[in-house]
């Protein structure tokens, strides 16, 4: 049976989950900690997003969490735990809740049409060349009414539905959603995330991050290893891995 911690302050969950999994092993002898355990927390010192980024909120206001996964897969197909997880939140957005236009933008940050809703990080343990666990962060906006001007595009579930929400409520389902995805089939799962693919065969302008070039193209597809493939207005192609592209806000 999964574990659930409760922190009201941390300095990440990500980190504290990192370090309850060695804690684990080491007081369990061979054991491990069972799968879908989960950290959450009121409030964040030292929340982190992708690319080293801090991941803003107010204190008591949304899910801050980190759950732990076994995913059985090579590290080249790491990329459906980050389709697994951000489908589990998309699902409870708009078919829980009920809200449109619940998008996931590549990689794996939530939108709600044209704002963010929820980030994800997903950081992965190797040994011998094998994955062996992954613990993903996950920070969704629920009942945060005022955003710092800094962030560019942010929302929140009482935003979109001027409702307030128990937190701990929606954790449970999300951790049933991300049950529900690890047991698909991978080719199941990611028709799905394309399905809910922000931008996908829409012309967006994007920013080229070794270059700096801006540049108009459209998603036509996301391999299964999470390879970004886009079009320009010619009909020419290109590919972008992680961190080598960024979508420019209108």
């Amino acid at each position: 049976m999964n574990k659930r911690i409760h922190k009201k302050t941390l300095a990440s969950t990500n980190q504290y989950l990192t370090e309850w999994v060695k804690q684990y092993e080491r007081d369990s002898l061979a054991d491990k900690l069972p799968p879908f355990s989960v950290v959450f927390t009121d409030y964040q010192t030292k929340g982190r997003g992708q690319q080293q980024h801090t991941w803003e909120s107010k204190r008591g206001k949304n899910l801050l969490m980190s759950i732990i996964l076994y995913p059985k897969i090579q590290p080249s197909q790491q990329f459906l735990i980050s389709q697994q997880v951000s489908l589990a939140i998309a699902d409870f957005l708009n078919l829980s809740l009920g809200l449109d236009e619940v998008k996931i933008k590549w990689a794996n940050d939530i939108y709600i049409k044209d704002k963010k809703i929820a980030g994800i990080l997903v950081e992965h343990t190797l040994l011998n060349n094998l994955l062996t666990y992954s613990i993903v962060g996950i920070g969704l906006n629920i009942n945060q009414e005022i955003f710092p001007q800094w962030l560019p595009n942010p929302t929140s579930l009482f935003l979109e539905t001027n409702r307030y929400y128990t937190i701990e409520d929606i954790l449970i389902q999300i951790i049933d959603n991300i049950k529900k995805y690890h047991s698909l089939d991978p080719l199941d799962v990611h028709h799905t995330y394309l399905s809910y693919l922000y931008k996908h065969h829409t012309f967006a302008r994007y920013k080229i991050i070794q270059t700096q070039e801006i540049v108009e193209l459209k998603i036509i597809n996301v391999n299964p290893c999470g390879t970004l493939q886009t079009q320009d207005i010619k009909g020419k192609n290109y590919s972008f891995n992680f961190h080598e592209i960024e979508y420019l806000i209108e």
